[in-house]
Parts: structure tokens; sequence; C-alpha cells
């Protein structure tokens, strides 16, 4: 939503993290599933997605 303000807003991915969640039907989905499925819903609509070394490059 910082968008929505005129904000730029980035997610470094590779400096984030997630851990392993059960659902409501018992499945277990590891970390990595988590964090990427995260990011996923995340990005375009909320924020831009992109490595530390794709930050750093913007400077």
């Amino acid at each position: 939503m910082s968008a929505n303000l005129g904000f730029s807003t980035f997610i470094v991915k590779d400096a984030t993290a997630s851990f392993e969640l059960t659902d409501y039907n018992g499945t277990l989905y590891d970390a990595q599933t988590v964090h990427e499925t995260s990011l996923l819903s995340l990005h375009n609509e909320f924020a831009t997605i992109a490595s530390t070394k794709e930050i750093i490059s913007l400077s």
C-alpha cells in the first residue's frame, strides 16, 4: 500500500527468510515454498522484489 502513498517499496528477497508452516488441512510446506509464495503475493501489487545485488546496483 505504500505505493498508493507515492513510495517505491522494495523487498530484498535474499535478505529475508521464512519458516515452515502447516495449513488448515495438515499439509506441511517447507520454508522455501512459504518464502517464495509470500514474495509472490507481494510482487508488483505491494512491492518490487529484488536481490541484494540488484538493490546495490541501484545506488
